[in-house]
């Protein structure tokens, strides 16, 4: 009698603990798998990679320029060439023709498959503007403002 206990006990907790596991395990339908297929949309969409720097020279009739910026991973300046075409968009400027020497550019761009980047965003830094707002320091050294208010001495 006592063997039929424990055989019905061991029966219970199987399915009290194994079977959901099992259950939980298989794979349930519109539930990917391992083995996804991309549709090609998103197998062909090329990452996109940023550059930060100063523009030192442009081509005008490639319409391409090029941008000496700091290598983080080797911590060394390098130049690159980025192209643009009729999806690039601009922040700041309306074209590449608004660019110039030395103007400091934000690049988002791809590399195609035949190897040029092009960018897919181009943004002008512009440079921070004075805010006229905060008071500026006086120029003479000693100088003590108007009016001073007054503290509580101890004695008050």
């Amino acid at each position: 009698m006592k063997r039929n206990k424990d055989l019905a006990f061991i029966i219970s907790l199987f399915f009290l603990f194994v079977s959901p596991a099992l259950i939980l395990a298989q794979e349930q339908p519109g539930q990917p798998d391992g083995n996804i297929e991309l549709g090609p949309d998103i197998q062909n969409e090329p990452d996109i990679l940023w550059a930060w720097g100063e523009v030192i020279t442009l081509d005008p009739l490639a319409k391409s320029f090029t941008v000496k910026y700091l290598d983080y991973e080797t911590d060394q300046e390098k130049e690159i060439v980025i192209a643009t075409d009729d999806n690039t968009a601009y922040e700041n400027i309306k074209s590449i023709d608004e660019l110039k020497p030395r103007d400091t550019v934000s690049v988002d761009y791809i590399v195609s498959s035949e190897g040029r980047n092009i960018a897919t965003n181009v943004g002008l830094e512009l440079p921070e503007a004075m805010d006229s707002a905060e008071p500026q320091a006086p120029v003479g050294g000693d100088s003590v403002p108007a009016e001073v208010p007054a503290t509580p001495s101890a004695g008050d």
